[in-house]
């Protein structure tokens, strides 16, 4: 939008190879995070979870042990997380607005 012209020259395939590797890189690493606070809980009593899908939530509702810690920690990356991708949609949009009302005629925003 603010560059149309110098949109290959940007997003080249090596941009767009950087940008894949760290969405992947993180998502692994937060996958990563995840698993590693629940194997640090203690387990005991029946260890039976009636589903299909086995996700980290059930799994730590089976613990013996205090979970307020892997707890505070999914919600501190949820927020990181989160927020960081609001924050660069929010500021990807200033951009575009400001680009739109910078343009002098009026067959350039129809």
């Amino acid at each position: 939008i603010c560059s149309p012209l110098h949109y290959t020259n940007i997003m080249s395939k090596r941009g767009c190879a950087q940008l894949t590797a760290g969405t992947w890189l993180t998502g692994v690493i937060n996958s990563m995070v995840h698993t590693s606070m629940t194997f640090t809980l203690s387990f005991c009593g029946p260890n039976k979870i009636s589903q299909y899908y086995c996700d980290i939530l059930p799994v730590r509702a089976l613990s013996c042990s205090s979970t307020y810690f892997p707890e505070l920690v999914r919600l501190l990356i949820a927020g990181i997380l989160g927020g960081g991708a609001f924050l660069v949609t929010v500021i990807s949009y200033i951009y575009i607005i400001s680009a739109i009302l910078r343009m002098h005629s009026a067959d350039g925003r129809g």
